[in-house]
């Protein structure tokens, strides 16, 4: 990279060598904040090209953004392309694309090959002429009618002379060829005639007759390419603003990929659509052999703001049914991938113009969001303010590092979200456990999972099943090997069927582990868990969305070894309208995922059980049930609140909390590595745990009493009349021990679970 063009983004070295410092590869020892020996900047270069950066120079690094300053930067700038960076960089490293970005952006950039192209240009000006008049810039369309008009007056000035010169009687007042080119300029533009004029001549006659018409016909083209290169909206198109490059991140826990769009036109536009495509190239072979070079794949954006009054960031959720649900960087990179994005509108004078833009891999940033560039009026102002001239700015996601492009994109996509989706009408809202908990339910060991809608009864007809794949070979009677097996497991809840679920509330769905369930062989322990570790548990939940008629689907694959709670259950999170201010019920959406572990023994089926629902807020107390007065472990029924249960969940924190480890840890882990993290673990956690629950308290739901406990709830909740939802943030010191501890007790039992089914003592049913 040349010197020039170090300084130019010298800014972005500063956080590129904070990422390549300490590292043995890339560091120097005699000056760690320096890049290393006889480097020569080949690293930084390869860094900086690989790594996608925000546009223009640094601007997450200043509070605030100076548009003046930018425009100082280079020539390529324009409000509605940004600063040319991208544009500048595909040229630099000679990145192929389908549509130019940058000061020409929305042009394609297809080259057709194989043909001659003056033939090529002649055939589209004869078969389109005039379309191909109409785009010509608006400089050469009024020179080309200059020179055409005055071709036109020399070419019948030239037959006025040559009639004067051969039938001088046919006109009058000729004195030469001057004489000639103003009389054809009188008779085209009929500006009348004075001394020069026809005679009665039949020769001057029929030219004056075939002039005349031909001034007719040269007017009407002349005029409507006129009219149509002024009136034609494609200028409209440039007050369209589309932001420079995209960002992929996490809103309310759902992957999304956005862009920015703006109208700083103060009439509106009629009818604006946004659409993206995804193009990708490697292709596909038919089952006929035919090569398929391009996949091209439209991104479903979904509701848009009509009325364009502010600056809008347009999303399309990443989920099960996106063509970039798994997608990478390195995977987007390694396919060619282009994103192209078009708006579509009708200006006031009722003309459609359209207006694009691309985005290449190393455009698309991971774990960055755009700057907040909208801003509500101050006292005693009656205007809202948008600061346009960080439109095209980003920065980098909240918590998240900054990391090289492949690293951040797959964090982001393997994160497993806590959240849960924000109630937008229009939205998938549905929104399904991160895990999946074994226990009792109504005496029965059961698997359970839980199931909602944060926008209720958005969603219509709601379809829940559930499918275990056994990932072990299975020789059918006729010998054919397969190396899974697969049965749908029957879900309910207990009320109404899975089949036509009403999610006004979330809803626990429960497969009960029976003598003729897939997973009966559960019954007899963990261990038997153990031996279906590599199994897998695909939930699918599928509704209508009333408002649009549409389907939209939630999945998630479940992995025995990591997303299944042994001997847990499932917080209880709905208030009943009684226990509430207002007389409305209550969801606690920030404890939806939760889960808190029970005995084990009663998981198994030998003393305690969990009887009755906890969206209830009932539940018994395996506590109280095994250290009971006459020792027959009978089931003590008790109805405790929020606040008990929380004390519950911390009383029980000590006890063994399940199989399966968290974080995505591999359960094929090494002996020794369990002993060596189980001890020095669990201390910590125990010992940090004690510490926050002499200092926090579990929340509760909100009372009479409380004067801002409901603070925190989103305004959305005020107008429903249905009920109300609390949005409350957990106790990260707490969780993070609790699952601290958990870790530790799950990998000492997995250690345990391995080897009895090593020795064989337990067998896969």
């Amino acid at each position: 990279m040349s010197a020039a063009s170090m300084s130019r983004h010298g800014s972005m070295q500063e956080p590129l060598l904070s990422e390549l410092q300490g590292s043995p590869r890339y560091s120097n020892p005699d000056h760690p904040g320096l890049p290393p020996r006889h480097s020569s900047g080949s690293v930084i270069a390869k860094a900086m090209h690989e790594r996608p950066v925000p546009a223009a120079t640094n601007p997450l690094a200043n509070d605030r953004w100076d548009g003046a300053h930018q425009r100082d930067q280079g020539k390529l700038w324009t409000p509605d392309r940004g600063a040319g960076f991208y544009q500048t960089e595909r040229e630099r490293y000679h990145k192929p694309a389908l549509v130019s970005t940058g000061k020409h952006a929305g042009h394609s950039r297809v080259r057709f090959v194989g043909l001659n192209q003056t033939k090529l240009l002649y055939h589209i000006w004869k078969r389109d002429f005039f379309t191909s008049c109409v785009q010509l810039r608006l400089p050469v369309v009024v020179a080309a009618i200059i020179l055409v008009y005055l071709a036109s007056f020399f070419s019948f000035g030239v037959v006025w002379y040559l009639v004067f010169r051969l039938r001088s009687r046919c006109v009058n007042g000729f004195n030469g060829f001057v004489s000639a080119f103003i009389f054809a300029t009188e008779t085209q533009q009929t500006i009348g005639y004075g001394v020069r004029s026809p005679t009665d001549c039949w020769l001057s006659a029929w030219i004056v007759a075939l002039q005349s018409i031909w001034a007719a016909i040269l007017n009407a083209i002349t005029l409507g390419i006129i009219f149509a290169r002024i009136s034609q909206p494609k200028q409209r198109a440039r007050t369209i603003f589309i932001s420079d490059s995209a960002v992929v991140a996490r809103r309310d826990g759902m992957l999304k990929f956005m862009f920015r769009v703006a109208d700083i036109r103060a009439t509106q536009v009629i009818a604006p659509a946004v659409r993206a495509y995804l193009y990708t190239w490697g292709g596909r072979k038919t089952a006929e052999g035919e090569k398929i070079p391009v996949r091209i794949e439209e991104l479903d954006i979904g509701y848009i703001d009509g009325m364009l009054l502010l600056p809008l960031v347009v999303e399309h959720g990443i989920d099960e049914r996106s063509p970039l649900y798994g997608h990478t960087y390195e995977s987007l990179r390694s396919l060619g991938a282009e994103v192209i994005v078009t708006f579509e509108g009708t200006s006031e004078s009722g003309a459609q113009f359209q207006t694009r833009q691309s985005y290449l891999p190393s455009e698309i940033h991971w774990g960055y969001v755009f700057v907040e560039i909208i801003h509500h009026a101050k006292e005693g102002q009656t205007q809202h303010t948008v600061d346009i001239s960080r439109f095209h700015e980003i920065q980098p996601q909240t918590g998240l590092k900054m990391l090289p492009p492949g690293a951040s994109s797959r964090k982001i996509v393997s994160a497993i979200p806590k959240s849960v989706p924000y109630p937008v009408l229009q939205e998938n809202t549905l929104v399904l456990s991160n895990y999946l908990v074994v226990g009792k339910r109504n005496g029965k060991l059961s698997l359970m999972f839980r199931v909602g809608d944060t926008y209720p009864n958005q969603m219509l007809q709601v379809q829940v099943r559930a499918y275990f794949y056994r990932w072990k070979p299975h020789i059918s009677l006729e010998g054919e090997e397969w190396p899974f097996t697969a049965w749908e497991l029957k879900i309910t809840d207990g009320l109404m069927s899975a089949n036509q679920l009403l999610l006004r509330m979330p809803t626990t769905m429960v497969h009960v582990i029976d003598d003729d369930s897939p997973l009966a062989a559960w019954r007899t322990g963990r261990a038997a868990v153990a031996t279906d570790s590599d199994s897998e548990i695909v939930v699918v939940v599928e509704a209508t969305m009333y408002s649009t008629s549409t389907t939209v689907l939630k999945q998630r694959t479940f992995n025995v070894c990591n997303d299944v709670k042994y001997a847990h259950r499932l917080i209880p999170i709905v208030t009943a309208p009684n226990q509430s201010a207002d007389g409305k019920p209550r969801v606690l959406w920030s404890k939806f995922h939760d889960t808190v572990p029970v005995d084990d023994s009663s998981a198994a089926g030998r003393a305690g059980s969990i009887s009755v629902w906890p969206e209830q807020g009932q539940l018994v107390d395996p506590l109280a049930s095994s250290s009971s007065a006459d020792g027959e472990g009978s089931d003590a029924t008790a109805t405790i609140s929020h606040r008990g249960l929380e004390r519950q969940r911390s009383s029980l924190v000590g006890q063994r909390s399940g199989f399966a480890p968290e974080d995505n840890e591999e359960c094929d882990e090494e002996d020794e590595a369990l002993d060596r993290y189980a001890p020095s673990q669990a201390g910590r956690a125990v010992a940090g745990l004690q510490h926050t629950n002499s200092h926090h308290r579990a929340p509760r739901p909100p009372t009479s009493s409380d004067t801002g406990t409901t603070q925190d709830a989103d305004d959305w909740h005020k107008s429903r009349s249905l009920f109300n939802v609390v949005w409350s943030e957990q106790d990260d010191t707490q969780d993070s021990a609790r699952q601290l501890t958990d870790r530790a007790q799950r990998t000492s039992s997995l250690r345990s679970a391995r080897s009895v089914s090593r020795t064989g003592s337990v067998n896969n049913v």
